[in-house]
């Protein structure tokens, strides 16, 4: 493994520092005076010393300025912040109120990929948007016994009023932050309440049933067209990591530390491409997405969000069309418009396979309790088979109560 991990090392001193990419470092803010036998290896990667009570960190800027075809993405993270302004909603994908410059788009890379006491955060990533570009914020670890100034150095740029964009971050790369920030408190400042938008939990409801694995890299490929070349991968870092605190080479890093860079950039198209398809302000979805957010904003009772995105889904005419159709139905049912509702439902029955026999039970409740037909509401319900009837004891009891309506009807 270590001739392995030399070989990558070999590998891994080729890849272009921003400096030598053409991507500018933005101006250091670091406390200077701090020297480390390590400065010489990370300045040229374009990091830089951070002191805090005795001890040290390091810390790298890399300004992104947008060109002339990317300068839309600023605006478009602006329309996007304004809808969640004037929408109540507490939605999972809502920047309750934020401005796009108080959005960070956060990953980590730690030593292991546990919740264990001896699992530690060495990398913490961030990019911020603003009208000329992205800046990403990296922190690095130089050495265990400095994780005080480590983490002293992200909380330093770092407040309430930010709201974290991330990919398993709420189940694991903040709840990491907090634990060991829990472990240091007492020589570290409070560690800001902030929102938190996990979009893992967005691109699961978007595409589980699509693609093979809602891993970042996956989606970053199958959806936002991003192809890693020469990528180091995530799984490696905390190899790297362990092999770079024995042999004590910067160049071991160099790798994980542009793969994170590349993962924090992602979440910016990422939430972009996710909040207009959920938002209706794309008009290429596919009748899966357009089922998928009229589920999740009918959850959140965004009902004019929900209707667009299911009738949109039953006029496919697709295999999504028929349970949209039938949740569809549900929503119009609530709204007293029952004659839409009993249209999709047929539609449902008439197309929908493993969904026939619930429409057929709710087609029969509306003719039953709604528009007072109960031997309608019968002839309904007997066109579900005596299997299902054997299944479902309530089916029973109902056809009875409906028979004696019948006969006194």
């Amino acid at each position: 493994m270590k001739a392995r991990l030399k070989r990558m090392a070999t590998h891994l001193q080729t890849e272009p520092s921003a400096e030598r990419s053409g991507v500018k470092p933005a101006e250091s803010r670091e406390v200077e005076g701090t020297d480390s036998p390590l400065s010489k290896g990370f300045a040229d990667m374009g990091f830089f010393p951070f002191s805090f009570e005795g001890e040290y960190s390091y810390r790298r800027k890399t300004v992104y300025p947008f060109s002339v075809h990317d300068q839309n993405v600023y605006n478009e993270l602006s329309q996007l912040t304004d809808f969640w302004k004037h929408d109540k909603s507490a939605h999972p994908l809502s920047t309750a109120g934020r401005i796009p410059e108080e959005l960070l788009f956060f990953d980590t890379e730690t030593t292991g990929l546990s919740h264990g006491a001896g699992n530690r955060i060495f990398l913490i990533c961030y990019a911020r948007v603003n009208q000329e570009g992205i800046e990403v914020t990296q922190h690095l670890l130089m050495d265990p016994g400095h994780e005080t100034a480590f983490l002293a150095g992200f909380l330093d740029e770092i407040s309430d009023k930010d709201y974290i964009v991330s990919y398993n971050g709420k189940s694991f790369d903040w709840p990491q932050v907090k634990s060991r920030h829990a472990f240091l408190q007492k020589m570290l400042p409070v560690l800001p309440v902030t929102g938190h938008i996990d979009l893992l939990h967005a691109a699961r409801r978007f595409w589980k049933d699509e693609l093979p694995s809602c891993r970042l890299s996956v989606v970053e490929e199958e959806k936002l067209g991003i192809e890693r070349i020469d990528d180091v991968p995530g799984r490696m870092a905390p190899v790297l990591y362990q092999e770079y605190l024995f042999d004590q080479n910067p160049a071991l890093l160099e790798g994980i530390i542009t793969h994170n860079d590349q993962d924090v950039r992602s979440l910016i198209t990422l939430f972009t491409m996710i909040s207009k398809r959920f938002l209706y302000k794309d008009q290429n979805l596919t009748p899966d997405e357009h089922f998928a957010a009229g589920k999740w904003s009918s959850e959140w009772k965004m009902n004019r969000l929900a209707l667009q995105h299911l009738q949109r889904a039953v006029d496919s005419g697709s295999n999504t069309a028929a349970r949209a159709a039938l949740m569809l139905s549900g929503m119009y049912k609530k709204q007293g418009n029952f004659e839409e509702s009993v249209e999709l439902l047929k539609y449902t029955i008439e197309h929908g396979d493993e969904y026939v026999s619930k429409a057929v039970v709710e087609l029969s409740k509306i003719f039953e309790h709604q528009m007072k037909q109960p031997c309608e509401a019968l002839r309904c319900l007997d066109r579900l088979g005596k299997d299902t009837f054997m299944q479902d004891a309530s089916l029973v009891k109902r056809r009875e109560r409906l028979l004696l309506k019948c006969e006194s009807h």
